[in-house]
Parts: structure tokens; C-alpha cells; sequence
């Protein structure tokens, strides 16, 4: 019985492993330039040219490193006041939801913008939030 519960335990972690997260990846314009040109060209990398990594990984922060071609920017996770649905279509006729969104990752090119940003997030006693024009579902 032992050895049941511990690989439906090690199922259900590698189930949640393997889940994808959506999310709005924000990039500042020089970032978005380039980074639209890398996915439009024909060169194939082997090497990933983006990596997010957590600022301090020792706690639960928000702020985040987001590395792109080797360069790093700080970045700032935040959450959506609602969750917004995806979809997407191969034919413009027929919609497939395809995930849920409930957080933007901001990147910015200097510190000081990303704090400028922290000043400006909502804080309410359900959570801190983006400030985005958005409004959560009424009851």
C-alpha cells in the first residue's frame, strides 16, 4: 500500500509539473522589436534565448530576472483583478479555448521603471493587482 501511495503521489507532482501556465509576457518596445524578429527568422537555435528566474529564490517575490540573449531585466509578476480566457482558431470561424490568463509578467529595461511600477499596483485584502483597466466579475 506504501508503495501505491508513493507513486500516485510522484503521478500527481509530475501531473502538476507538466501543466501550463499562461500568462501576458509585457516586453518593453526595443525588447518586443527583437524579440519578434528572433521568431519570425529562419535561424534555428539550440540554445534557449529566453529564461525567467525568480530575483531571490530563498523567498515567494514577485520580482523576477528575465534574461534575453544574455542580457538580464528586471521583471514583476503581477496579478490580473480577473481571469481572462485565450482562444485560438485555424480557420476564424470555430474558437478553441485554450487556457486561462490570471498574471502579467512586466520586464522592464531599468530598476528604478520596475519600481515605479511597484507604487502603482493595487493593494486590496484579496491580493495585490495590476493596475489594468480590468475589473473582477461582480456578484
Amino acid at each position: 500500500q506504501q508503495e501505491i501511495d508513493q507513486a500516485s503521489s510522484s503521478l500527481v507532482r509530475m501531473a502538476w509539473l507538466q501543466q501550463q501556465q499562461h500568462l501576458i509576457l509585457r516586453l518593453p518596445e526595443p525588447l518586443a522589436r527583437l524579440s519578434r524578429k528572433l521568431l519570425n527568422s529562419d535561424k534555428k537555435k539550440t540554445s534557449p534565448m529566453v529564461e525567467v528566474k525568480p530575483e531571490d529564490a530563498s523567498t515567494m517575490s514577485n520580482e523576477f530576472i528575465f534574461i534575453m540573449n544574455g542580457k538580464e531585466y528586471p521583471a514583476l509578476l503581477m496579478n490580473l483583478p480577473t481571469i481572462v480566457e485565450t482562444h485560438k482558431t485555424f480557420d476564424n470561424k470555430i474558437f478553441l479555448k485554450s487556457g486561462d490568463i490570471g498574471q502579467v509578467l512586466q520586464v522592464f529595461e531599468t530598476a528604478a521603471e520596475r519600481d515605479v511600477m511597484r507604487g502603482q499596483i493595487c493593494k486590496t485584502i484579496n491580493g495585490d493587482y495590476m493596475p489594468s483597466g480590468l475589473t473582477p466579475p461582480t456578484a
